[in-house]
């Protein structure tokens, strides 16, 4: 797939990236090898991979006045370091070349079996569901109907379904993803990030830094690739909005009952310690000297053995994510659910919505005529479909999208077994500067993962790959 000339440009940059540390080589053509065959299930992301890599030479031929392979290896990491702070283009380039390699060069059972971590977490066996009956990814004809469709099938759109099946109405599902089960759950970050998220994990908010905002596209949505962590809208919010806006059915008050419901049907409670990690310790060894308020956070997997994997769908279905929860309740009440069905457009009559258009995994178009329609597809693409339906018009679509920044902060804790790895990726919080926007998180990755979190290159990188079982990483999620 790649010419000669690409192979060793990337191989130069691998070369670059990953020198040789403690439990693994360094970086070279079987990355590229790894690299060609994860970009050969998509054109798209090949011909974008490869102009990236291009580009990356063209503009060293200007600047150094000889290609990237010409460069000395010290050269090299020079020039990545720079362009990693250099303008958008030049950071693009190195996010996307830097990490993937780096995630697919720790993607190794080696690696894995050197560390004392399971490489492939899927069970051995699986027992299909008696639900999982419902489950279809075409219909007979190219036309049905049923009370209510629901786009989507996440945190909004199973709650939905889940709601209204169970109060007798016809419920139809649309997912443009897969119904993916704990046999799928492997771990491993290469594969996970190409079947369960959109565009392969890589989807940003461009502006002066990127952030990644992942997003689920699977049944389940991006709860059944998140954290597990499962906090309340906090009472101040609440009361914000119904000062500001005169949401009066949101006061802390009114939202109490809803609140006890949702967290008793996915099951959440405070994490348990041993499923936290050293990571707890030295966390709390900070706090107490500095007086922070910290704790170990709530979580829906009330069953978790700490996998470490909840980010590419929990491997023994602890977590109590909507593909795990709400879904299967819609399902057995008689909800039924078009998997690799992507919704293509509203059909409207006389500025009144009465079905919708979309798309089966063959190919083949389909009109689910409804009653209602619900289009719960997340905070981005609900917005992005209503932006593409002609005679649609309200000038608030698009608008008014908030996130939250994250970033993360690593430590080496020489005298501490962290191993992050093995134990959940977000169990422990400081919340003493909640009001003031800033929520404090520790944020492990699986080994993979967490290598392309990473942020050095070179001698530092190899450094802290090799002493991974001792670093810990602790973040900060703020109010956009």
């Amino acid at each position: 797939m790649f010419t000669e000339y690409e192979r060793n440009v990337l191989r130069a940059v691998a070369e670059a990236v990953i020198p040789p540390g403690k439990y693994f080589d360094g970086g070279g053509e079987k990355d590229v090898e790894k690299i060609e065959s994860y970009l050969q299930e998509d054109k798209q992301a090949e011909i974008v991979y490869k102009a990236i890599i291009h580009i990356l030479d063209y503009l060293t031929r200007i600047s150094k006045l000889r290609g990237f392979c010409s460069l000395r290896i010290e050269e090299r990491r020079k020039l990545l370091e720079k362009w990693s702070e250099g303008s958008i283009l030049k950071r693009a380039i190195c996010e996307v070349l830097i990490t993937t390699l780096k995630v697919s060069h720790f993607s190794d059972d080696g690696i894995y079996s050197s560390l004392g971590c399971i490489w492939d977490k899927s069970p051995k066996s699986y027992q299909i569901p008696p639900y999982m009956s419902n489950v279809q990814n075409d219909i007979d004809g190219n036309e049905i109907e049923c009370d209510v469709v629901v786009v989507g099938s996440g945190a909004g759109g199973a709650v939905v379904a889940k709601e209204l099946a169970e109060k007798g109405f016809g419920v139809i599902i649309l997912e443009e993803g897969k119904y993916y089960t704990r046999k799928d759950f492997t771990g491993k970050a290469g594969e996970s990030f190409r079947k369960f998220y959109r565009e392969k994990g890589l989807t940003f908010a461009i502006g002066n830094a990127f952030i990644p905002i992942p997003m689920g596209k699977m049944v389940g949505g991006s709860t059944a690739i998140n954290t597990g962590t499962s906090w309340r809208t906090p009472p101040w919010i609440l009361e914000k909005w119904v000062k500001e806006f005169n949401l009066r059915e949101l006061s802390p008050e009114k939202m109490e009952k809803y609140f006890e419901k949702v967290e008793k049907t996915i099951q959440v409670e405070e994490t348990k310690r041993k499923v936290i990690g050293k990571i707890a310790d030295v966390i709390a060894r900070g706090c107490e000297a500095l007086g922070y308020n910290h704790y170990p956070v709530k979580r829906n997997a009330p069953e978790c053995d700490g996998q470490g994997v909840c980010t590419f769908g929990c491997p023994t279905d602890a977590k109590k994510s909507t593909n795990i929860s709400y879904i299967p309740m819609a399902l057995k009440d008689g909800a039924l659910l078009l998997e690799e069905t992507r919704f293509k457009k509203l059909i409207m009559k006389n500025r009144r919505v009465e079905g919708v258009i979309a798309q089966t995994s063959s190919g083949k178009e389909i009109q689910i005529r409804a009653k209602v329609v619900v289009l719960s597809c997340g905070g981005i693409m609900t917005p992005f479909h209503l932006l593409q339906q002609d005679g649609f018009k309200n000038k608030n679509i698009g608008k008014n999208l908030t996130i939250h920044p994250a970033t993360s902060v690593l430590a080496y804790c020489p005298n501490d077994d962290i191993r992050q790895y093995n134990h959940v990726p977000q169990g422990y919080c400081v919340d003493t500067f909640m009001k003031m926007g800033i929520l404090l998180l520790h944020g492990g990755l699986p080994i993979d993962a967490g290598a392309g979190a990473i942020p050095f290159i070179g001698e530092k990188f190899s450094f802290a790959m090799s002493n991974i079982d001792k670093i810990a990483s602790f973040g900060a999620m703020i109010e956009d």
